[in-house]
């Protein structure tokens, strides 16, 4: 197809138009114009001097506390620390900045890395699968323009998939080829990374331990008996070195709070809460409409039905709804997307059964149990902890489903649907992006 049509220069002249916007939204949006921005910028704000996290109780947080009596200082998520480092950069690189503009620009040079990952360095085979990724849903896009903890884990997962994934040869995908020093490189790289991933969002916990299954996988039913031992020693190379990044700070975090953090979490979100999200005097649930349904007495099928109806508010948050969750696209769009995601699933399905024999199909039904997974853990922190029906939850999905495009890169899907759906989603997301997002926020 890239006889007939350029394809690739396409994909990448739109994706450097989605930068664009990125950038538009970033640098002209308001302050707190997107969801939880500004206790975003107040954990940020606390790295501009400090190097190590707070104890819980450190007055220095209060600064950076939610409407929950809540900070995310007191999690582990390293995005805060890093995205205050490099904006000191950003700031004399571009002078007279606001610094929640500064922390933004730190973000959306995230996917400007990624963009030139895609556009550059990956094979014409794996490309529209990893250009797929980036263009798949607007609210990705809008995840990169504003300050939050959810952009740096889904960076850190899209560079996984290209380096564990995107290889010519398939017994180098799965680190089943002979001994070589380039994989051991690999190996270091991808340690580090399953750091970070450790290290962020809650969510993303679900693509490690796909990652962790997949290494299982790998070890035992996809490398040659001979290669067999040397697998197993480079997989427990990677994991080593993630577990040499991840404990240092796992006991920092005790030796500060020691094993009770969970308690003076409860004290301190008691004691700064609003209150509709405190505790009743004898323990009940907090009065907050969608706080711990479960214990509400609220059945998990509920969530499914008016007012809740969970899978609608998902989709569209998935697909695209900004603002604080107020700025909608117009129904034709939501329906457009969701019949492009039906036409993606068709062809997979048809493709598949056409064509099983020659597939990974242990691989296949690994990644479709872990997108399950994915979607699970939303809707069970929606019944047990707060109604958040949230798109970006789904967003480790996108990963994985990168790994089942893969499977059929040799066929007609990647040579022709891919580069076309591939514009087809850019297009409509742009259309919402750009006419519904950047639109309404920069003029309300």
């Amino acid at each position: 197809m890239q006889r007939i049509f350029p394809y690739r220069t396409a994909t990448n002249i739109l994706l450097g138009i989605v930068f664009g916007s990125i950038l538009c939204m970033a640098v002209c949006s308001k302050y707190n114009s997107h969801p939880d921005e500004m206790y975003h910028v107040g954990a940020a704000e606390f790295y501009k001097s400090a190097w190590l996290p707070p104890a819980v109780g450190d007055k220095r947080a209060i600064a950076s506390n939610s409407d929950y009596g809540t900070t995310y200082l007191y999690q582990f998520d390293v995005c805060y620390f890093f995205t205050a480092k490099a904006a000191k950069i950003i700031k004399y690189i571009i002078t007279n900045i606001n610094y929640y503009i500064q922390l933004r620009v730190v973000t959306a040079f995230l996917f400007l890395v990624m963009l030139v990952m895609c556009a550059f360095f990956v094979k014409n085979s794996c490309y529209n699968s990893a250009a797929f990724m980036l263009l798949a849903t607007p609210q990705l896009w809008y995840v990169f323009s504003y300050v939050n903890g959810d952009a740096f884990p889904f960076f850190v997962s899209y560079l996984i998939a290209l380096l564990l994934f995107c290889r010519e040869d398939s017994k180098e995908t799965f680190f089943c080829s002979t001994p070589c020093s380039g994989n051991w490189y690999r190996g270091a790289v991808l340690g580090i990374l399953i750091a970070l991933l450790l290290l962020s969002k809650l969510n993303y916990l679900v693509f490690v331990a796909f990652l962790c299954t997949f290494a299982l996988y790998a070890i035992f039913f996809k490398s040659e008996k001979q290669n067999r031992f040397y697998i197993f020693k480079m997989w427990m190379f990677v994991f080593f070195v993630a577990f040499c990044i991840f404990a240092p700070r796992y006991i920092y975090d005790v030796s500060i709070n020691d094993f009770h953090k969970s308690d003076k979490l409860a004290t301190w979100s008691q004691a700064y809460a609003k209150p509709q999200y405190k505790n009743g005097t004898k323990g009940e649930p907090p009065t907050y409409y969608g706080y711990n349904l479960r214990s509400k007495g609220v059945s998990v099928a509920s969530l499914f039905r008016s007012p809740w109806e969970w899978q609608s508010v998902s989709f569209k948050s998935f697909v695209g709804l900004y603002g604080w969750m107020k700025i909608t696209s117009p129904p034709w769009y939501y329906t457009m997307m969701a019949l492009l995601w039906i036409f993606l699933i068709g062809v997979l399905f048809f493709l598949f059964f056409k064509n099983y024999q020659s597939l990974d199909v242990p691989l296949l039904c690994i990644t479709f149990f872990f997108i399950l997974m994915t979607i699970i853990q939303s809707i069970y922190n929606s019944w047990c902890n707060d109604f958040q029906a949230q798109g970006r939850y789904f967003f480790p999905a996108l990963p994985l489903v990168f790994v089942i495009l893969l499977q059929f890169k040799n066929s007609i899907l990647e040579r022709y649907i891919l580069p076309l759906l591939n514009m087809v989603f850019c297009i409509a997301g742009l259309t919402s992006f750009v006419g519904v997002a950047l639109v309404r926020i920069l003029t309300c």
